[in-house]
């Protein structure tokens, strides 16, 4: 299908953009790595969860949450170098120095803080948060690989990358859990893992220019990173305060059961993850049906999770978390509309980033301000903070609507009339 408008890669040196809407085919290929990786980063915590005794796989735990927060600058660069590779920027301009200086700010900052994070989480030392900040490094590099596969839109080996990276980052650290049989052990498996994975990556990346040819501004590089991930800590922050509300509200019980309530969400959530990463490139040049399909792709995905919780509530529950939570049950489709509104918003953001509007923020903070005041008044019960959640956030995406039609992003970087040449996939 060399040459296809709608299903193949953009090539780096082309502004323009296909009239057409989204790839069917590509949006499903990236959907099947995606979910693959998400299985594999899954099995770890189960495979690692019975190599280690509780103390150790406590503390891994923690040092797993702290990965997790760290990778934001993994993702923002791939924002970044995907809006760079979109809008016609051929990728040479993104400087090998300048993604390893997001790496580098981020252990830096782990390493800083790494005696207060060591107190405030009881870790039996500091060698987990030394590797934990080194494995930020390799994390960036892979967030660079991606943004330039996705950005091409070379949705095979895109989708190939996310199964080869989280691959790598598993194998490692169950290695190393079966291996040395400690928190320390699984974090260094997991990090030499990363680094394998972020070399494999470079292989996936063959007929695309070379990056880091012509070093661009590491300084404006990094600004656009630290814009990115500020939004996305946004985006965050919205999708996961309720969860810390009940944990600070209810009874430890009810905060439980809330929590299970909310892997439904966040499942429903990242369930139509595969059609923003499709849409991006699309949005960055401004191809006029990207955003409106990928809104009515995403918030339909959404309702319709939303309709089959409904209907089998208890099997969706048992499926998730077990019988124990069977409690939750009346709630879980009230947890998944929540989920759905949620991904309309993130939708809504990545439309706006897309452009580097730095106004991508105001609606998610004023978001996150509301669901703190409603859910602390009025979230007296699990039923009522889910509900108060739901409601947060589909009034932020019925917001967001309304302010991208008052109040559109920056004019798109390219041209939308061009179709585009593509090399083969």
């Amino acid at each position: 299908m060399m040459g296809s408008v709608t299903d193949q890669p953009r090539a780096a040196s082309t502004a323009g953009t296909s009239v057409r809407g989204l790839s069917v085919q590509g949006t499903a290929i990236v959907g099947a790595g995606l979910v693959t990786s998400q299985i594999i980063a899954m099995l770890q915590m189960l495979v690692v969860s019975r190599l280690l005794d509780p103390v150790e796989f406590g503390a891994f735990g923690a040092l797993a949450v702290l990965l997790l927060l760290g990778s934001t600058a993994m993702a923002a660069t791939q924002v970044v170098i995907a809006r760079h590779v979109a809008s016609g920027r051929s990728s040479e301009h993104v400087g090998a120095g300048a993604v390893l200086g997001v790496g580098l700010l981020t252990c830096m900052l782990t390493l800083a803080l790494s005696p207060l994070i060591s107190r405030a989480l009881n870790l039996p030392g500091l060698l987990g948060l030394v590797v934990v900040g080194a494995t930020f490094i390799p994390f960036t590099v892979t967030g660079a690989q991606l943004g330039l596969l996705q950005g091409a839109e070379r949705h095979k080996r895109l989708g190939v990358l996310y199964v080869v990276a989280t691959g790598m980052r598993v194998t490692g650290a169950i290695a190393g859990a079966a291996l040395g049989g400690t928190a320390q052990s699984t974090t260094v498996g997991l990090a030499i893992g990363a680094a394998v994975g972020a070399l494999a990556g470079q292989f996936l990346l063959v007929g695309q220019p070379p990056w880091g040819s012509k070093e661009e501004g590491t300084r404006d590089f990094l600004v656009e990173v630290g814009h990115a991930a500020h939004a996305l800590i946004a985006l965050y922050a919205l999708t996961n305060l309720d969860v810390l509300i009940a944990r600070a509200q209810l009874p430890a019980y009810d905060a439980g059961l809330y929590a299970a309530g909310g892997l439904i969400a966040r499942a429903v959530f990242f369930l139509p993850q595969a059609v923003i990463v499709a849409a991006f490139p699309r949005m960055v040049a401004g191809a006029r049906n990207a955003q409106r399909q990928a809104l009515l792709g995403v918030a339909g995905l959404g309702l319709l999770a939303t309709a089959v919780v409904a209907l089998v509530p208890r099997l969706i529950v048992t499926i998730m978390s077990g019988d124990q939570y069977l409690a939750v049950a009346q709630d879980a489709w009230i947890f998944a509309l929540a989920g759905a509104g949620f991904g309309v918003v993130q939708v809504l953001l990545y439309a706006r980033m897309a452009h580097h509007d730095r106004r991508a923020t105001i609606l998610l903070w004023s978001g996150v301000a509301g669901l703190a005041l409603l859910g602390l008044t009025l979230g007296t019960s699990i039923h009522a903070l889910i509900t108060v959640t739901a409601v947060v956030a589909w009034t932020v995406a019925l917001a967001g609507l309304v302010w991208a039609r008052t109040s559109p992003p920056p004019a798109p970087t390219a041209e939308v009339d061009e179709p585009i040449v593509t090399p083969p996939a």
